[in-house]
């Protein structure tokens, strides 16, 4: 899990105090951002944008504009990370998010500043800081989504093929059951052929040391599938 420490110690008091400011004046806005970030991002209508999508913005927003990377923030994050991943979404559009996030927000308080609402400079800085730490802290969660989809398909991989082995060892086994009693009634007819079936006694025993030898490799492939 990445170690959150580091970005908090970039979060001066002064920083948060604006932070805390600038969520207040966003608050309002919030929701018609994230919508305008979701069909972008999924290419869906806005009505269709849930709730719980709605309700983890503002978590985000309310967390990262104060430097909180708390437990709660990062399980939000990577969630998200998770979700998006599983409907298709690529890392560079997901990092594209942060521009509109970005300029929409800087868009909000720039209006407020024209319509003479108190807005400091330092609510710029925050805003552009809690994006950089938000995007670090989805990078993290978005490749251990990544891996973790992976290494579940490396082992439905694994398993696929544990039951192929375990297929072929059953048509060798099959295959080497056949060899033997070809074998035994090779050896058979040798010898009531006397002499004359000698050379065939040779090549029916030579046959059945095969199969055997087909049979301890079906055994050992086996074992090793089904351990």
């Amino acid at each position: 899990m990445f170690d959150t420490e580091r970005l908090e110690e970039l979060w001066t008091p002064r920083l948060r105090a604006a932070g805390s400011e600038a969520y207040a004046l966003l608050s309002p806005h919030l929701e018609e951002i994230i919508r305008k970030v979701y069909v972008h991002l999924l290419k869906v209508e806005a009505h269709q944008v849930t709730e719980d999508q709605i309700k983890r913005g503002f978590l985000k927003f309310e967390k990262i504009l104060v430097g909180d990377f708390s437990p709660v923030y990062m399980e939000t994050q990577r969630k998200t990370a998770q979700l998006l991943i599983e409907q298709g979404v690529d890392f560079i559009t997901y990092l594209a998010i942060y521009a509109i996030y970005h300029r929409e927000c800087a868009i909000r308080l720039a209006q407020h500043m024209v319509e003479g609402n108190k807005v400091r400079d330092e609510m710029f800085g925050c805003l552009h800081l809690a994006l950089q730490c938000d995007a670090t802290v989805s990078m993290d969660g978005y490749f251990d989504a990544m891996d973790a989809a992976n290494a579940a398909r490396a082992t439905e991989v694994t398993a696929l093929k544990n039951k192929r082995i375990m297929e072929v060892s059953t048509s060798i086994g099959n295959f080497s059951t056949q060899t033997k009693m070809l074998a035994i009634n090779a050896a058979i007819e040798a010898s009531r052929a006397g002499d004359a079936g000698k050379g065939f006694a040779v090549v029916a025993t030579e046959i059945k040391a095969m199969a055997s030898k087909v049979q301890d490799a079906t055994d050992q492939i086996s074992n090793l599938a089904s351990g």
